[in-house]
């Protein structure tokens, strides 16, 4: 039976209705489902508290400090060398740049050595015949020798004049092998200069260091004596500090130790006095004083401005802290002080450091960042007796709560200075903080 049009159209609603209420259904079913024990459906609560991080505090305590007096100075190397050529010749290799590190032994240049190498060829030739000269005065001395002997055993069949003959042919061959010999070690001897003058033709860096500039390049006719680069050693690297008179008798005693700051890298280095030269300034009463710096990493460069930390003999006390508390952002050093179970920064200044400790100050407050924590980023300023955070204080955020195991105190260390127990030693490269 054929349906009329809206009879199709009764029926396409009626298939839409029940659509609908399937999808109603299974809607209510899912619903139905996903809900737990309690009857509720929605999502798990997500804004439940973190739970307070494992730390380990130690209270900031006060110190005696020795105060020090800054003084000016600037790095320079222990050893500067223009390598020269040794020998004359076109340079036809250049294998370093302004710049480049060298090893000790590396070539550098070399110069054209076709010429050395035909000497040394020929005076290698010359070794041969002089070699086979001597071999050949030595089998005449051979045979000379056997001449006489056979003469001799003869008894008194032979003329004694004869006899004699034999003997003198006998000294002659003895006095050809010995020039034979000396004409062997001539051509030795000549050899020998050829060789070192073909050696000469390459430049060899005579220690390990920077080049600092080419003097010569491709190309060029050099001869003895002729510049051909700049190197300088950076393995070891002096600080000359202009100290007062009045210091002065702090840092003579033998082993007397310098804090050298480098400021354009943020390195500071505990290193013994090399030497004080004796003459002083006329007008400003300064004495040039020598401080040699370990350089393994070449960080540190000649023409670096210096300062040093001179000890005064004067002490004060000061507030210390660990140095694993210490913290640094975009604005400064900073440390988590404990208070209550939560973790309050206290932003703070450097004012001296040595072994495990840094004398510090309050330097303000320390808003770190955006809002964190239930006390929304507060702060504190640290004084003593404040238990700092020592342990952990990378895992925690300001206002953050936080279980904390107060950690014994440190026995306190003295400040390296004028003193003989610290002789001959260097603490090296560390970067503040």
């Amino acid at each position: 039976m054929r349906l009329g049009p809206s009879d199709a159209r009764r029926s396409r609603a009626r298939a839409a209705a029940a659509w609908a209420v399937c999808v109603a259904l299974g809607l209510c079913a899912s619903g139905a489902h996903g809900q737990g024990p309690s009857g509720g459906g929605g999502p798990p609560a997500g804004n439940a508290a973190p739970p307070p991080a494992n730390v380990v505090v130690e209270a900031a305590r006060i110190e005696p400090l020795e105060r020090t007096r800054e003084v000016t100075g600037q790095l320079r190397v222990g050893r500067r060398s223009v390598l020269a050529s040794e020998g004359v010749g076109l340079v036809v290799t250049m294998d370093v740049e302004p710049g480049d590190t060298i090893d000790r032994g590396q070539v550098v240049a070399r110069l054209d050595s076709a010429q050395a190498r035909l000497a040394v060829g020929r005076a290698l030739a010359a070794v041969a015949v002089r070699r086979a000269v001597l071999a050949e005065r030595s089998a005449d001395r051979d045979r000379a020798g056997a001449e006489l002997a056979r003469f001799d055993s003869a008894g008194e069949s032979v003329a004694p004049l004869e006899l004699e003959n034999r003997r003198a042919l006998l000294a002659i061959a003895d006095a050809q092998v010995m020039a034979a010999e000396a004409d062997v070690g001539t051509a030795i001897a000549d050899l020998d200069e050829a060789r070192r003058r073909e050696q000469k033709l390459v430049i060899a860096a005579p220690f390990r260091g920077r080049v600092v500039s080419r003097r010569t390049d491709i190309g060029q006719w050099i001869r003895e004596g002729d510049p051909v680069v700049e190197v300088v050693d950076l393995e070891s690297v002096e600080a000359v500090l202009d100290v007062p008179e009045s210091l002065i008798a702090r840092i003579d005693a033998p082993g007397a130790i310098v804090r050298v700051v480098i400021g354009g890298i943020g390195a500071e280095i505990d290193a013994a006095v090399t030497a004080i030269v004796p003459d002083a300034d006329p007008l400003a009463r300064l004495f040039p004083v020598r401080v040699r710096l370990p350089n393994p990493e070449g960080r540190l460069r000649p023409g670096m401005s210096a300062s040093g930390l001179i000890p005064t003999g004067r002490f004060e006390p000061v507030l210390t802290v660990s140095r694993d508390a210490i913290r640094r952002d975009d604005s400064g050093e900073y440390v988590f002080v404990e208070r209550g179970g939560v973790a309050l920064p206290a932003r703070v200044r450097r004012v001296d450091a040595w072994g495990g400790r840094v004398a510090v100050e309050p330097a303000g407050t320390a808003r770190l960042g955006a809002a964190q924590g239930p006390d929304g980023g507060a702060s504190v300023t640290i004084a003593q007796g404040a238990m700092v955070i020592v342990e952990g204080n990378e895992r925690v955020t300001a206002g953050a709560p936080v279980k904390s195991t107060v950690r014994q105190a440190t026995p306190a260390e003295p400040r390296p200075g004028a003193a003989p127990a610290r002789a001959g030693t260097a603490e090296g490269l560390r970067r503040a903080g």
